[in-house]
């Protein structure tokens, strides 16, 4: 199962990032300014609940699970309108 949202497919961002520091312009080939590998993960929240006509367990995105939140129906025994576990 891939590191992804359930509602988006938000995921993984790969990119580059890179130190810089004397001997990067014009220096040795040692002194070059090392280049790592940075990789972002999405801020992944567990959701059980009905998503699109569906119940189940759900891996969302912060976004998404305030707008999965945000358009739940409110019950009397619940003011928050979340679902209890």
């Amino acid at each position: 199962m891939a590191y992804q949202c359930d509602r988006c497919g938000k995921g993984r961002l790969i990119g580059r990032q890179q130190r810089h520091h004397k001997g990067v312009a014009g220096g040795k080939w040692l002194h070059r300014a090392p280049k790592t590998v940075k990789i972002s993960q999405p801020n992944l929240h567990a959701f059980r609940g009905v998503l699109d006509g569906v119940a189940g367990k759900w891996r969302l995105c912060t976004k998404c699970l305030r707008l999965v939140k945000k358009s739940l129906p409110k019950t009397a025994g619940n003011p928050a309108g979340t679902v209890s576990h």
